[in-house]
């Protein structure tokens, strides 16, 4: 799977093995890939249902899935920034918004879009290239 990936998101890999070794030592041994192939985002995910579950939890977690996807789609993930912004408060003994010295919870909007993927390398059989550009051969023996 992963040759055919035209952008990683390692720090999506890191997510989802991070959030796994929390339920188990095991998740050491899973190889997940993730990243987009054209403007559509891949994941593998583990066989058994519950790590699946968990998996997906973790990616849906905090909007990082949808910030994701809407920077695939092109978008600048503006509208995914707001809406976490706006969720997010501290809660204090009350129940009431905690802030120091009785300041006004608000956001500094700031501009950093997001462009989409482009892919990295350009994978080929050509075996005269880098190994980089080289797509791996796997062989069958029976």
């Amino acid at each position: 799977m992963s040759p055919l990936i035209e952008r990683h998101a390692p720090g999506l890999v890191h997510l989802i093995l991070s959030s796994s070794l929390n339920h188990t030592p095991f998740a050491s041994l899973s190889r997940p890939v993730v990243g987009t192939i054209g403007n559509t985002l891949v994941v593998t995910l583990p066989g058994s249902l519950k790590a699946v579950k968990e998996n997906l939890e973790a990616l849906s977690a905090a909007g990082v899935l949808d910030h994701a996807l809407d920077l695939i789609k092109g978008g600048t993930g503006t509208d995914v920034h707001h809406t976490l912004s706006s969720s997010r408060h501290v809660q204090g003994a009350e129940g009431r918004d905690a802030q120091p010295h009785g300041h006004h919870r608000h956001h500094h909007h700031h501009t950093h879009d997001h462009q989409v993927p482009k892919p990295r390398t350009v994978l080929s059989h050509d075996p005269s290239l880098p190994g980089e550009y080289q797509l791996p051969v796997a062989l069958a023996v029976n």
